[in-house]
């Protein structure tokens, strides 16, 4: 017998408990948001096609979500740190140890300004701007390659922008 339960009321009951899951796991508020919000728009999705026979059976199931999540999060990072090994490795064999076409942008002053704000960043807030605006990876690729949206990832660099422009404006003051 199906459990007779609604989707809002399940989103409802469970909805702080699975970002609870999240922070727990990965540390930050941010990114226990995105992945709550990718894990309900899966369950949304699928939820016609799930059979709950009760509140147990359903929280085993968010559980399982939810490790699945975590694991493929954290698989993730690892690949884009990889990543940023390899571009780092590239960069350093170049000639010059840097792209010419930054240091035509940014004299050497603000390039140090810029790097102390960059190093403010998270790992992954560094990762996905490497990527952006150094890998000239676009949202699509940068999803593929960290394992989440295309919309996630402008959703997370408009983010990551913002709190950039903050920082330089703090500073400007």
């Amino acid at each position: 017998m199906k459990m007779k339960q609604s989707i809002e009321e399940i989103y409802r009951e469970n909805r702080y408990w699975v970002y609870g899951s999240f922070f727990k796991k990965t540390g930050s508020a941010e990114t226990a948001e995105d992945l709550s919000q990718t894990l309900w728009l899966h369950f949304f999705q699928n939820y016609e096609n799930l059979n709950f026979v009760n509140e147990k059976v359903m929280r085993a199931y968010l559980r399982s979500m939810i490790l699945h999540a975590v694991a493929d999060y954290w698989r993730s990072i690892q690949k884009a740190d990889d990543l940023m090994k390899e571009l780092e490795f590239i960069f350093e064999e170049s000639d010059t140890g840097q792209d010419a076409v930054h240091e035509e942008a940014f004299p050497e002053d603000e390039m140090d300004y810029i790097a102390k704000i960059y190093k403010e960043l998270s790992e992954e807030e560094r990762i996905m701007i490497s990527l952006k605006y150094e890998g000239r990876y676009t949202s699509k690729d940068i999803g593929e390659i960290i394992g989440i949206s295309p919309s996630l990832v402008r959703m997370r660099l408009s983010r990551i922008n913002k709190k950039l422009r903050k920082q330089m404006n703090q500073s400007n003051k």
